[in-house]
């Protein structure tokens, strides 16, 4: 799936907040879901109005 998102949108420029608050969510939601968890960030050029 990562690659039909690769292909359609570019990955995102983040600042390191931005990733930091990324990390938090991915800790988050592996002790939630007690499975690892891996969130990618790509630009969305077609957002949903």
């Amino acid at each position: 799936m990562a690659n039909e998102y690769l292909n359609e949108y570019p990955p995102a420029s983040l600042s390191e907040k931005e990733v930091e608050k990324i990390r938090s969510l991915e800790k988050q939601l592996t002790e939630e879901m007690r499975k690892p968890i891996l969130l990618m960030a790509f630009e969305n050029e077609h957002p949903k109005q």
